[in-house]
C-alpha cells in the first residue's frame, strides 16, 4: 500500500478528490501561516540576534492560533469542514489530556 492509500484508509476517504482537497487546505493553511510569521515578525523586531527561546514562544502563541484560523477559513471554503473539525478536535483534546469517554452516554461524538 502506498504513502497516500495509507493516508485515505487512516483518514476515512475514499475519494481521490476529497484527498486532494484536504492536502490542498493543509498547503494553503501552511503558506499562509509562513506569509504572517513574515509579516509579524519583522515588525515586532523578532530576527536572528533574537534568542531561541523566545523565538519558539512567541511562534506559539501568535502563529499557531493564525494556522488554525486559516485552517478553519480553508476549510470551510473548500467543504471540508467536518473532517477538519473533527482533527483539531483530536488535536486539542490532546494538550488538554482529556480522554474520550467510551461509553456512548457521555460522548458528545456518538
Amino acid at each position: 500500500m502506498s504513502f497516500f492509500e495509507n493516508l485515505k484508509a487512516r483518514w476515512g476517504i475514499t475519494s481521490n478528490w476529497r484527498f486532494i482537497k484536504i492536502l490542498l487546505i493543509f498547503s494553503l493553511t501552511g503558506m499562509c501561516a509562513v506569509q504572517i510569521r513574515k509579516l509579524i515578525f519583522p515588525f515586532l523586531g523578532i530576527g536572528a540576534e533574537t534568542p531561541t527561546w523566545l523565538y519558539i514562544l512567541l511562534w506559539l502563541v501568535l502563529i499557531t492560533p493564525a494556522y488554525y484560523f486559516f485552517m478553519v477559513i480553508f476549510s470551510i471554503a473548500l467543504g471540508e469542514k467536518e473532517f477538519f473539525f473533527g482533527m483539531m478536535g483530536k488535536t486539542f483534546s490532546r494538550f488538554s489530556g482529556k480522554k474520550k469517554s467510551t461509553d456512548p452516554k457521555n460522548n458528545l461524538n456518538a
